[in-house]
C-alpha cells in the first residue's frame, strides 16, 4: 500500500522524508501545474493586474499524514509569513489545489473564516511544536492567531475533489482540519503577488 509505506517512511526517517519533501518543491511537473495559464488568469483578474506583473512562487506539495501534529498549522494568515512580498497582504492570494480523489472533513479538509481578511494582517508570535521527538529544523513554525479573533467568525469546512482550486485572500484566517482517515491528504499550494501594487515592498528589491 503506497500510503502506508509513505507514512512509515515519514515516521521512521523524518530527516530523509524532509529532504524528499523539499526536492519535490522544485519538481518540473509540480511547477507546470502551478504555473498553468488558467491559474495566472484567475490571479490577474482577482488582483486586477496584468499577468506580466504577477509573482508566482512558494510552491508546495503537501502530504498531510493521518493525525499529524508535527507539520500541521493552527489558525493563521499566509500574509504573516510573506512580509518580504507584501506590506499589508492586499496584493496576494493563496492558491490551493486538491490532488487526493476526495477531501472530506474526515480527511482534514481546509477550514476558513469567511470575511476575516478584513481584519488586516495581525501581529503574531512564532510558535514551534514542543515535541522533543524531532529536531527543530523538522518542525513547522506556526504564527498562530489569537482565539479571540477566531471567535468573531463562523468557520466553514471546504470539502473538495481532485482538481478543485480554492483561492483565498492572503489575509484570510484558515487552517487544515485533522486528517482522521488512514490515507495521506495530497494537495498543492502556491502564492501569487501583484508586483505593481503599492503593497509590494519595493525597498526590499
Amino acid at each position: 500500500n503506497f500510503h502506508k509505506k509513505l507514512i512509515d517512511f515519514r515516521k521512521k526517517e523524518p530527516e530523509k522524508f524532509s529532504i524528499v519533501y523539499n526536492i519535490i518543491k522544485g519538481n518540473s511537473c509540480l511547477m507546470s501545474i502551478l504555473n498553468d495559464k488558467k491559474i495566472l488568469n484567475y490571479a490577474s483578474k482577482i488582483l486586477e493586474t496584468d499577468k506580466t506583473s504577477i509573482w508566482n512562487g512558494e510552491f508546495q506539495l503537501r502530504m498531510d499524514t493521518p493525525f499529524d501534529k508535527r507539520n500541521s498549522l493552527d489558525w493563521h494568515q499566509d500574509a504573516s509569513y510573506y512580509r518580504d512580498k507584501t506590506n499589508d497582504g492586499s496584493n496576494g492570494l493563496v492558491m490551493w489545489i486538491a490532488l487526493s480523489k476526495n477531501i472530506k472533513k474526515r480527511h482534514g479538509a481546509i477550514k476558513v473564516c469567511p470575511g476575516s481578511h478584513k481584519e488586516g494582517v495581525l501581529s503574531t508570535k512564532n510558535v514551534v511544536a514542543k515535541s522533543r521527538k524531532f529536531k527543530k529544523s523538522l518542525k513547522t513554525i506556526s504564527r498562530k492567531i489569537n482565539k479571540r479573533f477566531i471567535s468573531r467568525y463562523s468557520p466553514k469546512v471546504i470539502e473538495s475533489k481532485r482538481g478543485d482550486l480554492i483561492i483565498m485572500d492572503l489575509r484570510t484566517f484558515h487552517k487544515s482540519g485533522l486528517n482522521k482517515s488512514a490515507y495521506i491528504r495530497f494537495s498543492t499550494l502556491n502564492r501569487v503577488f501583484d508586483t505593481k501594487s503599492k503593497a509590494w515592498p519595493r525597498d526590499k528589491y
